[in-house]
């Protein structure tokens, strides 16, 4: 909502303007009064509104004094001013200074609906696009969190509510629209229809994918988060995060809510998985015994264990299954064993919805049947091998699919690939993208979001988290430095 302050010497007046229209309706909220020009002064040192009505002629600072004052504490406040009919002169003046529209004394219903209505339209074209672009982009930095009370906030909402959840929706098809948007008056998560209203904020967090914040009672459901979700498109998996105080960490809520969701992709389940933080003790027996097989070298237990990691997507979570996979790729390196060289260690960031569990399982299992000793690649092939990566780095593109161009298995090529450039296959891919990525953030004023999908990804934070680990800037604070002066 739009913060509006009325600054008035004379009771009747501002009783008037107060009472004369429903300010909700207009998405306006009165955050103060005030009878005299330097009451008014402190009052929007303190609140920054977003619209000041002010009489002209006030004890303290009249009108045009405020205005000035005001100028080096609130810039962004639109100003309209109320006047009589002999104060005509000192209205025109004032819109010589930048004053927004002016009323006359008795302020009338449609005149003042009417300049309402016009200085939303102010605001919002105000609040332009890279502002809300920023205030997206920053709730994937980790060095400065946001709450997800602070995102409710940032979009003037009244309504807050001591806890929140975050719905995380994947689609079978790009999305389009605002990269947040505000919806005031959803009952999704409310204990029944009588109950009032809450806001929900809607976050574009990938090309096909959708999160929502919201603020559930305790009687939010599976059902409330498919009818979240539903009205945006055709989903195909949803993950939920844990219900929270509302001020929890956005980040931390987006990351319960994605392995949520991959955990819903890895079972191919249409019924949305709410994220649990307990880790089964099954994990800890499993790494035992697959330590046990490697140290007697017994392929059939090693291979057996990651079937049954495999099978265990129906009841560990993704996190559970990622820490277990790379604990396991750990063992395998400490020992040296068959196509270790080859592995690396994944983020959560890191998988889709496509297959997680197959990017998780199959490099261990092409590990451990990879014999030690592989031959040569004649030269002129790898350097062929090489000009593929170099020209599909930026699309989506595969370990498998490379392979199979050149009739090669996966496991060969990934050691291949590390053998002679020193990176696996994803780190070369990471390496050039992210190559591409500074290029067209420093020469180019293309939107961030067109630049991360030209170099090849598809999700937002995990673009931010690889451009930020390998520059040290988030893509939006990169930009900022690379600014000619």
């Amino acid at each position: 909502m739009y913060r509006v302050i009325i600054a008035d010497d004379e009771p009747w007046a501002v009783y008037r303007i107060r009472n004369l229209i429903a300010w909700e309706s207009m998405n306006c909220e009165i955050v103060g009064t005030a009878g005299d020009g330097l009451s008014a002064l402190e009052m929007i040192r303190e609140k920054q509104p977003d619209i000041l009505f002010s009489d002209i002629r006030m004890p303290g600072l009249d009108g045009l004094q405020l205005i000035r004052e005001m100028k080096t504490i609130s810039p962004h406040t639109l100003v309209i001013l109320i006047s009589g009919y002999s104060d005509f002169s000192y209205a025109q003046e004032a819109l010589r200074q930048g004053v927004f529209d002016y009323l006359v004394k008795p302020v009338r219903k449609n005149d003042l609906t009417a300049v309402l209505e016009q200085a939303a339209r102010r605001l919002s074209e105000l609040r332009s696009p890279w502002e809300e672009h920023d205030l997206f982009f920053s709730l994937f930095d980790s060095e400065h969190p946001r709450s997800a009370a602070s995102l409710f906030t940032a979009f003037d909402c009244k309504t807050l509510l001591p806890r929140c959840c975050l719905i995380t929706a994947v689609y079978d098809q790009a999305l389009e629209g605002p990269l947040m948007r505000l919806k005031q008056d959803t009952l999704v998560g409310r204990e029944n229809q009588d109950t009032p209203a809450l806001p929900t904020l809607s976050l574009r967090t990938g090309i096909k994918q959708m999160s929502i914040l919201l603020q559930p009672d305790q009687t939010f459901s599976c059902a409330d988060s498919l009818t979240a979700v539903s009205g945006i498109g055709n989903p195909l998996y949803v993950g939920v995060s844990m219900i929270s105080p509302a001020d929890t960490d956005f980040a931390l809520l987006l990351r319960q809510s994605k392995i949520a969701l991959l955990t819903a992709a890895a079972r191919r389940s249409r019924e949305p998985v709410f994220y649990s933080p307990d880790i089964p003790m099954q994990s800890e027996q499993i790494l035992a015994q697959f330590s046990t097989a490697l140290r007697s070298n017994d392929q059939a237990a090693l291979t057996a264990l990651i079937d049954r990691v495999e099978e265990s997507a129906e009841t560990f979570q993704m996190d559970v299954l990622l820490d277990i996979t790379n604990r396991m790729t750990g063992l395998l390196c400490e020992y040296r064993y068959g196509g270790y060289e080859a592995l690396e260690m994944h983020h959560w960031q890191q998988l889709t919805p496509e297959n997680p569990i197959e990017l998780l399982i199959s490099p261990l299992r092409a590990a451990i049947l990879q014999q030690k000793n592989t031959p040569d690649l004649p030269p002129t092939q790898f350097r062929q091998i090489l000009n593929v990566i170099e020209t599909d780095y930026m699309h989506e593109i595969r370990l498998t699919d490379v392979a199979k161009r050149f009739y090669l298995s996966a496991n060969y090529l990934s050691i291949l690939i590390k053998r002679e450039t020193g990176l696996t296959f994803s780190e070369l891919l990471i390496q050039k993208r992210i190559a591409l990525a500074r290029k067209l953030l420093a020469e180019t004023n293309l939107p961030i979001q067109d630049i991360m999908e030209q170099v090849g990804y598809k999700d937002y934070s995990c673009f931010i988290k690889l451009f930020k680990k390998h520059t040290g800037y988030t893509p939006y604070a990169y930009r900022k430095v690379t600014e000619s002066p």
